[in-house]
């Protein structure tokens, strides 16, 4: 992989796990992606190049937040 290869999948991960957090923490209907990019150190604008839609950020940090074994839920009243 080459170093801007890496740099993507590095930006990728570090937005997928703050979005992960902000979800646990804020529920999905609060999760804004301009708030997401800027705690990222990113431009919304390149939001896009990252993910199709913010549903399908919200797919992606779901799945790494349960790979990572995480008692994260799309419901945070439900523990």
């Amino acid at each position: 992989m080459g170093a801007s290869q890496a740099a993507k999948a590095a930006s990728h991960d570090r937005i997928l796990d703050i979005a992960a957090a902000r979800i646990g923490r804020d529920g999905i209907d609060r999760l804004a992606v301009a708030d997401l990019m800027k705690e990222a150190g990113l431009t919304h604008g390149g939001f896009y190049r990252h993910f199709d839609s913010r549903g399908h950020l919200v797919t992606e940090a779901a799945q790494q937040a349960l790979s990572q074994g995480s008692a994260w839920s799309p419901w945070p009243w439900v523990t």
